[in-house]
């Protein structure tokens, strides 16, 4: 059976162009910032509705640290509700530092009471340095100590669906999120979020999959 999850940061022209790049290159560190407002949408602000952010927004950025630096072993986290007190009921900022079996480790700011949009991720690897900005689709940096620089295009989600139509009609298979392996980052979400609220190491488990059934998905 044929099935495509929308993970859209994998068909990012400037996603491609980094891993491009980091091509045979060991990832140190990864630091991602998620700041954003709440949307106008009134089950997005109950938790046992939509999640909450990470589990319904940040999700795309914990997926897009496993596409760059492989599985993830451990969380740990912190959060606090102390802004839009009246407006949600889960925690509207977290950070999180995930450990990845590759031994890169990296961190994801989440917040959802900016009134500032920013989606910005930066990377550290063997002699490179890489920013991307997801909101303006713009790379930049320095590898091998020369200055990099790429514009990209706002075309993720015609690209991701332009890929599931190809897909169907069997010209080409570029299914780059199957069932299988959202179901893996919904679990990292799932471990993030418990992490940022006990405020401690979570570990994540080895058999995703399966230890997805019996854990609360109470969204």
């Amino acid at each position: 059976m044929l099935a495509q999850v929308g993970y859209v940061c994998r068909y990012g022209r400037i996603t491609e162009r980094a891993l491009e790049l980091l091509n045979g290159r060991r990832v140190g560190h990864i630091d991602s910032t998620y700041w954003v407002s709440p949307p106008e949408t009134p089950w997005w602000c109950e938790r046992t509705r939509s999640g909450g952010q990470i589990v319904e927004q940040s999700t795309h950025v914990y997926d897009l640290h496993r596409y760059l630096a492989g599985e993830v072993t451990a969380a740990t986290g912190s959060g606090t509700d102390r802004v839009l007190v009246d407006s949600v009921d889960f925690q509207d900022a977290t950070s999180v530092t995930l450990e990845h079996e590759s031994g890169a480790v990296s961190h994801v700011s989440s917040t959802c009471a900016s009134p500032v949009s920013r989606f910005e991720v930066r990377i550290t690897a063997e002699n490179a340095s890489l920013e991307l900005d997801y909101f303006e689709h713009s790379l930049s940096g320095s590898v091998d100590g020369e200055p990099v620089q790429f514009e990209g295009a706002g075309d993720w989600y015609q690209r991701e669906f332009e890929a599931f139509l190809r897909a169907i009609s069997s010209e080409s298979t570029d299914v780059r999120s199957e069932y299988d392996d959202a179901v893996r980052t919904l679990e990292l979400t799932l471990t993030a979020r418990a992490a940022a609220e006990a405020g401690n190491r979570t570990e994540s488990s080895s058999n995703m999959s399966s230890d997805i059934s019996d854990r609360e998905i109470n969204l």
